[in-house]
């Protein structure tokens, strides 16, 4: 979708341009990588076809059902919420939107990085969160169910994942040798060691 971010900036600064530019005064910007000199004319111009392509995309916009927002980055940056996402929440579900906030972070359960957006009165219940641990563990217990092996799990990630996967009902084990399974997520303390046994544990089938 063209409607971006960019779009926005760009729709901006074309109002500043014409708030700050008196007539005959021309501005200079950068488009395509090379410096142009553009005039007030031109940014009324520009401004036009931004507005033409945003309210030709109106009624396709209308159409959506849900909406998925990935988390870091897009709700929040580290420990600092974005501008208007509380609001953003609030209106999908007044307005009877279906949403979810989805995130490739296995070191966390859904609980988890709900507690963690409620300190930045961020306010998401855990079933709105689909997190890449539980959906590892949710695959691999359809894969036992299926007519894959029981058997204890090798886990090479954080406290999320690890979680996760018992919740589903399997056993952990940190004998590689033992484990019918190596699962490798998101692991901000990894030491070679963690990678030469859980590369044991493939070798070993």
């Amino acid at each position: 979708l063209r409607f971006s971010l960019c779009t926005l900036a760009s729709v901006r600064l074309c109002v500043f341009a014409l708030m700050v530019f008196p007539p005959g005064v021309a501005a200079c910007g950068i488009m395509g990588g090379k410096k142009k000199i553009l005039t007030p004319v031109r940014w009324r111009e520009l401004f036009a076809e931004e507005l033409r392509f945003m309210s030709s995309h109106i009624e396709w916009l209308s159409q959506i059902r849900a909406a998925l927002f990935d988390m870091d980055g897009v709700v929040y940056v580290g420990k600092r919420p974005l501008p208007g996402v509380q609001a953003m929440f609030d209106y999908l579900d007044a307005s009877g939107h279906g949403w979810l906030c989805i995130t490739n972070n296995a070191s966390m359960t859904s609980q988890q990085f709900s507690d963690k957006l409620h300190a930045m009165d961020i306010h998401v219940p855990p079933e709105r969160i689909l997190g890449s641990s539980e959906a590892t563990a949710q695959w691999l217990a359809e894969q036992v169910e299926a007519g894959w092996p029981q058997g204890k799990v090798y886990v090479n990630g954080m406290e999320g994942l690890r979680v996760a996967l018992q919740d589903k009902g399997f056993v952990l084990t940190t004998d590689p040798f033992a484990a019918a399974y190596v699962v490798s997520g998101a692991n901000f303390n990894l030491t070679f060691n963690d990678l030469a046994e859980a590369a044991l544990g493939i070798r070993n089938g």
